[in-house]
């Protein structure tokens, strides 16, 4: 049996912890390297492992560099979020299959 490169491993651990790898790149193709982020994991986010509540904020953090997170960013990654609860001057930029969704947010 193969045994599983450094990267297969790392590849696993970030899905773990993601959720949706697409979201991630999606992120990143949208929101401006000179701007920041928030992620937001709803109460009720049934997606993903037990991983990913407690650590896809930080690797967002790590995957998005040299975009930062900040609390009243313009830019929020929800997970599980109610959108129009988020923010009521919020546009919807993308949306994923699992209930992952990226929010432009005017400020």
């Amino acid at each position: 049996s193969k045994q599983p490169s450094t990267y297969d491993a790392a590849d696993v651990g970030f899905l773990q912890q993601v959720a949706n790898q697409v979201a991630v790149y999606a992120a990143r193709a949208r929101i401006p390297e000179d701007d920041a982020f928030h992620v937001a994991v709803g109460p009720d986010y049934r997606g993903g492992t037990e991983l990913t509540a407690p650590y896809v904020e930080s690797y967002y953090q790590y995957f998005l560099m040299p975009r930062r997170p900040r609390d009243d960013a313009p830019w929020i990654i929800c997970y599980g979020c109610d959108v129009a609860e988020v923010e009521p001057r919020a546009e919807v930029v993308w949306r994923g299959d699992d209930d992952i969704s990226i929010v432009k947010v005017e400020r």
